[in-house]
């Protein structure tokens, strides 16, 4: 059926007249494509509690269905053009430091229910149907401004799932599957997956749904590809493949998830120095045994994966792995490692006024870990042994808001000489310490008091890195 929409035409029986119309607003925002005027409020709305601050800036998706395409809002499962049978999408998009582009937030797919989806398999489930044919329009996401009316779209394109990421996706799929399998729908968590995530759906503090398998009620969820996984995929859209490459797949590695593709593409490696690897590679490093093992890292990884030097892993990017999560150990002859790891060092203000979930420390242990591990066998060199994606567990988790919030409160009272020590709260031992992460002790920076303090990060203590993150991925 033909639409009229502020005199343009489209047909939403067409699939190529639908992708016609939608790239007219590439470039311009809803206002000016619509000619909205001022005083419309967008639908989503809510005037600001406190004088001179915003409002709610209304839900874009519906405002584009609603004004843009003439679709009317509802709940319905069926597809939003529903003749095509094509999904449409809005995702923002915010700039970065360096000027490129990152996802502001995760792309909502559809609701689970725990009752019914025992009875879906990954290749006739709802999450499929509902990202085979995406219409996936890209915004510029302002704090400037109130209204989702006066955001610049930078793309409209038709998109799916790429064929290369199925396996990841699929294993994500299985992932929260089995724990609603076992009656474990209340312990799901965002940590569990890598570019699929059974996130909450926000729809009211405490509401609980039943689950199978259990008595336990547990939070209602929706289907999410993570804002890290639309960071991957957007570059491409947007033409800038330059930035973003792909790992190169053999005919027998495309069913591969990426932790069993970064072991492929390593297998032939174990064994050998991170010297001969990169001479293998015919990559460079430096001849500084320290640095030729942490530094040249990511220059390893790409040179195997088959990526220019001066791109981004496109995998990586999808999955949130990022420099200061891939990390290169060490491990000893005796089965230990000499140091812990730490995260990037901290500012005295910056922890003192940062509550727990908005600190760079929480957002880290959300992201996957991979850590590349060297292995003394006995002759004093460090062989490649293993690569291990990891991600942070729920108890770990909960240490580390422990670690963080009694940092924090002794900040606020002036004390620098009593953080959690790798002996932990109780002398048994601790898997996130405080210590200093500087050049040499005359590393300082100011503190809240107005004195100077030495820099210091938070780490991960180096017994729990081999007895349990080390350990339990190398009794395969």
């Amino acid at each position: 059926m033909k639409k009229v929409v502020r005199g343009e035409t489209y047909d939403d029986s067409d699939l190529e007249s639908i992708l016609l119309y939608a790239k007219t607003i590439e470039g311009r925002t809803l206002r000016e494509a619509l000619d909205i005027p001022q005083d419309l409020k967008p639908k989503g709305y809510t005037k600001p509690k406190v004088e001179g601050k915003q409002g709610n800036k209304g839900a874009m998706g519906d405002n584009v269905e609603e004004y843009f395409f003439d679709i009317s809002n509802n709940n319905s499962q069926a597809p939003d053009f529903t003749t095509t049978q094509m999904e449409l999408k809005t995702t923002g998009l915010i700039r970065r430091k360096d000027g490129q582009m990152r996802a502001k937030e995760r792309l909502a797919i559809t609701n689970i229910n725990y009752m019914t989806i025992l009875d879906e398999t990954f290749e006739n489930s709802h999450l499929r149907e509902k990202t085979n044919r995406v219409l996936l329009m890209a915004y510029d996401y302002r704090d400037d401004t109130d209204n989702v009316f006066d955001m610049k779209f930078e793309l409209a394109s038709l998109w799916h799932i790429p064929e290369e990421d199925l396996p990841q996706i699929r294993k994500d799929w299985d992932t929260v599957i089995e724990k609603v399998r076992a009656g474990k729908a209340h312990e799901i968590s965002g940590r569990d997956t890598l570019y699929l995530e059974a996130a909450t759906t926000g729809s009211g503090h405490g509401v609980t749904v039943p689950q199978p398998n259990s008595s336990t009620r547990a939070k209602p969820r929706r289907w999410m590809l993570k804002s890290s996984y639309m960071t991957g995929v957007l570059p491409t859209l947007l033409e800038k493949k330059n930035k973003v490459e792909a790992i190169q797949r053999d005919a027998d590695e495309r069913q591969l998830t990426l932790e069993e593709l970064i072991r492929s593409k390593f297998k032939n490696y174990f064994g050998k120095t991170a010297s001969e690897i990169l001479y293998d590679l015919n990559s460079t490093c430096s001849s500084k045994a320290k640095q030729a093992h942490a530094s040249s890292t990511i220059a390893m990884l790409k040179a195997a994966f088959g990526i220019d030097r001066n791109a981004t892993i496109s995998e990586f990017e999808k999955a949130g792995l990022v420099s200061s999560t891939i990390r290169t150990v060490r491990v000893e002859k005796n089965g230990r490692i000499k140091e812990s790891v730490s995260f990037p060092a901290f500012k005295w203000d910056t922890i003192m006024n940062t509550p727990w979930e908005e600190s760079d420390f929480y957002k880290t242990l959300q992201r996957p870990f991979l850590f590349v591990v060297y292995r003394d066998n006995g002759d004093k060199q460090y062989r490649l042994d293993d690569v291990v994606l990891w991600t942070c567990p729920d108890d770990a988790v909960s240490e580390a808001q422990k670690v963080y919030e009694d940092t924090q409160r002794k900040v606020k009272r002036g004390v620098y000489d009593q953080f959690v020590r790798i002996t932990g709260f109780d002398g048994t031992g601790s898997i996130f310490h405080v210590r200093t992460h500087g050049r040499d002790g005359k590393d300082m920076i100011p503190t809240p008091q107005g004195g100077m303090e030495t820099r210091r990060s938070f780490w991960i203590t180096n017994h729990y890195v081999t007895d349990h993150i080390l350990k339990k991925e190398t009794s395969r």
